[in-house]
């Protein structure tokens, strides 16, 4: 998983969100939670979600993607908001997981935040990584990103483009919660 953390480190590293930091779980059993709730997610995905969750980055991260989303900035690609991680409240993997579950199908896995309502999934029938813009019609509010995981956090880069911070609406985590 050298991989993932040689990134994230590229990036300028993830921050476990102070107001969240109480509720992560290291104990938590995901092999469980996956059995209990019938889906299998990647290991590379297990590895970032138990280092990384609760945190938001400590640079302007956005994503690259394969479909066009539609809150994307001008050049196509979006930011990476909140990371969801295992524990305890609203923000964990869990309870995110029973509220979107009434939104979308079982087999999508959100496990973050980019553009405020907007999610990041993990399809777990085959383990793409898909987008899910809340405001769109059914039909066209889920788009593929790339095609796993580890294609996801390669496309990852610090966003050079300030000026698009404009074309979208802000939503910050304050560590004031």
């Amino acid at each position: 998983m050298d991989i993932i953390e040689k990134k994230i480190e590229q990036l300028g590293g993830v921050e476990i969100t102070k107001a969240f930091a109480p509720k992560k779980d290291s104990n938590f059993s995901i092999e469980n939670f996956q059995t209990e709730n019938k889906i299998l997610l990647p290991e590379k995905y297990i590895f970032f979600s138990n280092k990384y969750g609760f945190g938001q980055f400590n640079e302007d991260i956005i994503f690259d993607s394969i479909s066009k989303i539609p809150s994307s900035y001008d050049d196509g690609t979006c930011p990476i908001s909140f990371i969801y991680g295992w524990g305890k409240g609203t923000e964990s993997l869990q309870k995110v997981r029973k509220t979107f579950l009434e939104q979308l199908p079982a087999n999508y896995f959100v496990f973050a935040e980019s553009n405020p309502g907007d999610q990041l999934l993990i399809n777990t029938l085959d383990n793409k990584v898909y987008y899910w813009a809340h405001e769109e019609p059914e039909k066209r509010c889920i788009l593929l990103v790339p095609n796993n995981f580890e294609d996801f956090i390669n496309s990852l880069k610090i966003n050079l483009n300030k000026n698009d911070d404009d074309d979208l609406e802000e939503e910050s985590f304050s560590d004031d919660f």
